[in-house]
């Protein structure tokens, strides 16, 4: 994608429409174009001297950056957000920056406990009537939760985000929540199996294999590639957990395919990582 000539971001209207669109672009697998307009938009609200649309384009660049798996560069984009929308004393575009920055922090397990900051930002929503800071505070919530093996408060956050997330334009959307429901579900069979309690783990790994199925076609609907690129390796862990696992590394194996497609390797490292653990244990050295 070109980079877009100044005059069309003239205001503070377009700074916010390219934000958007460049996190619909990275969602859609080009997060390369997405990164550069996050980032011109920046540059143009810099010259413009516009503060809440820097902050606007530096939150989008966090979530390029997350989405991307460019977890220390969302760090810094989420700290410059923070810092700018502090001084504004601007509550929802705060919120927003300090999702990002939290659940970059988790990823880079630099932070070990987060749960209570989330749980305000999903509060502060609610008082501010932000729909997509509350659903991406609770999803994070979900995340962190599924992580520490607290398996039904998780799940609690999820089924809270996702009716808020049907019907709405938002940065985490239904396709996502699915996906992350489907990867608890995996977490939670794999605790099953460990402790021996087989029915359970194979209710949990046939339900996660549902949910993946639902979010890649969710995911594929909607041309939202990078959950497309998760959901289909959630379902091939959740499939080889149940013995079908020639179809599992088939399914690795489309995903990876997915995200090379889209220039952006870092996408799918833990996809080709479960390629390899599932090829040693069928013996494919």
């Amino acid at each position: 994608m070109p980079f877009l000539p100044p005059e069309a971001l003239a205001d503070a209207e377009s700074i916010a429409v390219s934000a958007e669109r460049a996190i619909a672009l990275a969602k859609s697998g080009d997060t390369r174009a997405a990164l550069n307009l996050a980032l011109q938009a920046r540059r143009r609200a810099q010259g413009l001297d516009m503060d809440l649309g820097e902050i606007e384009a530096l939150n989008a660049a966090a979530m390029v950056h997350l989405i991307r798996g460019d977890t220390i560069a969302a760090v810094a984009s989420a700290l410059d957000a923070c810092e700018l929308a502090r001084r504004a004393d601007d509550r929802s575009r705060y919120g927003h920056a300090l999702v990002s920055l939290k659940m970059a922090a988790w990823n880079l397990g630099a932070c070990e406990e987060v749960t209570d900051t989330l749980d305000r930002c999903a509060r502060e929503a609610m008082t501010l009537g932000d729909f997509a800071l509350e659903v991406r505070a609770r999803v994070g919530l979900g995340v962190v939760l599924g992580d520490q093996g607290r398996f039904d408060a998780a799940e609690r956050e999820y089924k809270r985000a996702f009716p808020l997330a049907l019907g709405r334009s938002t940065p985490t959307g239904a396709p996502r929540i699915l996906a992350n429901m489907a990867n608890l579900h995996r977490k939670r069979a794999a605790a099953h199996f460990s402790a021996g309690l087989e029915a359970r783990a194979l209710h949990d790994s046939e339900e996660a294999a549902r949910l993946a199925g639902q979010a890649c076609r969710m995911a594929l609907e909607e041309g939202n590639l990078s959950v497309e690129i998760d959901a289909l390796a959630i379902r091939a862990c959740a499939l080889d957990m149940r013995g079908y696992g020639e179809r599992a590394r088939a399914l690795l194996r489309a995903s990876i395919g997915l995200g090379k497609a889209s220039r952006c390797p870092s996408a799918i490292v833990w996809v080709v990582c479960e390629l390899g653990r599932q090829s040693l244990a069928a013996g494919d050295l």
